[in-house]
């Protein structure tokens, strides 16, 4: 089995494949693999892309005013 650099809670999905293309409405992929296929199919040749990922944004709620001092 591969190993896992990056987070573990990132469920493996076409959207986020090296291989596959997002379709202009995002919710098809186009794979050289395994031709048009839904946006959260996952098949055996799937390989992480990390500049895919759209990263969760960060909540400002936990930061205080101490954060942003010197």
């Amino acid at each position: 089995m591969k190993q896992k650099l990056f987070n573990k809670d990132i469920a493996p999905h076409c959207a986020i494949c090296k291989h596959g293309k997002l379709t202009p409405d995002g919710t098809e992929v186009i794979c050289p693999k395994k031709g048009i296929v839904a946006a959260d199919f996952l098949c055996g040749k799937y390989a992480y892309d990390v500049l895919k990922r759209t990263p969760r944004r960060m909540s400002f709620e936990e930061l205080s005013d101490d954060t942003f001092n010197l």
